[in-house]
């Protein structure tokens, strides 16, 4: 199952890990909502979604498709694949 969403609220993520529990497949593609223009973020899903062990990608605005799908969302590491270091 695939999931495209711009959200902010983390309310279906329960309901993928449980579906994924049941041996579903499910891949999350997750619309950053700060490049489309939406005020609040989405960017602490992005933990959650890992922490569920749920394959997640990431697309900006202006994003090609092809590469923003091409490799999936790897928690702790920035889109150029650079490590992210603690504060």
């Amino acid at each position: 199952m695939v999931i495209v969403t711009p959200t902010d609220q983390n309310y279906w993520i329960g309901a993928a890990r449980d579906l994924s529990q049941r041996g579903i497949n499910i891949v999350a593609v997750l619309l950053e909502a700060y490049s489309f223009g939406h005020p609040v973020g989405n960017e602490d899903l992005l933990a959650e979604l890992s922490i569920s062990g749920i394959s997640t990608y990431l697309v900006r605005e202006g994003d090609d498709l092809a590469q923003a799908l091409a490799r999936p969302y790897a928690h702790g590491v920035k889109p150029l694949g650079r490590s992210v270091q603690p504060g």
